[in-house]
């Protein structure tokens, strides 16, 4: 008889622990949840602050966290516009100045500086350009790309020199 208890007891005990286990794991996975959900926006904004907004629901210590975080993702879309349209302007502004540069420089009767100032407004038009493409198309401007250092230095130096720096 004390054996059959024993083997109850035991048994008893186990389906506790074993609902117990099963409960808890649920209550865990449901309170870790919306910790993971943030998690996983942080990611998407990271790689595209366009993405939906978290929702706000919850306890009130989950809503204020989503609250703020979409607050943050607000400020930041609105910081990279701001920033896109100062650059978009300012692109604009020497695009101009440029421009006179380049009827100045198509003036000169010096052959030798004539070439050698077209040539620097030629590479400032790339510059220029080449901002007003980023404002257009924002980080999407294709994969990235190895560059030869060496090169670049060789062409710089080289360039410098035929302006007599």
């Amino acid at each position: 008889a004390t054996s059959l208890l024993q083997d109850r007891v035991l048994l008893y005990l186990g389906l506790v622990s074993l609902i117990s286990l099963i409960f808890g794991g649920l209550m865990i996975s449901r309170l870790t949840s919306p910790i993971r959900t943030l998690g996983n926006a942080a990611t998407t904004i990271g790689q595209d602050l366009k993405a939906t907004p978290l929702p706000e629901h919850g306890p009130e210590e989950i809503r204020l966290a989503a609250a703020a975080f979409n607050t943050m993702q607000h400020r930041l879309q609105r910081t990279l516009q701001d920033q896109k349209d100062m650059l978009a302007a300012i692109s604009h502004d020497l695009k101009s100045g440029l421009t006179r540069l380049q009827l100045r420089a198509e003036m000169l009767s010096d052959e030798v500086e004539r070439q050698g100032m077209e040539a620097v407004v030629m590479d400032m038009k790339k510059m220029v350009s080449s901002i007003i493409d980023l404002v257009r198309l924002g980080n999407n401007t294709g994969p990235r790309q190895k560059t030869n250092l060496s090169y670049l230095l060789d062409n710089l130096v080289h360039a410098l020199c035929e302006e007599g720096r």
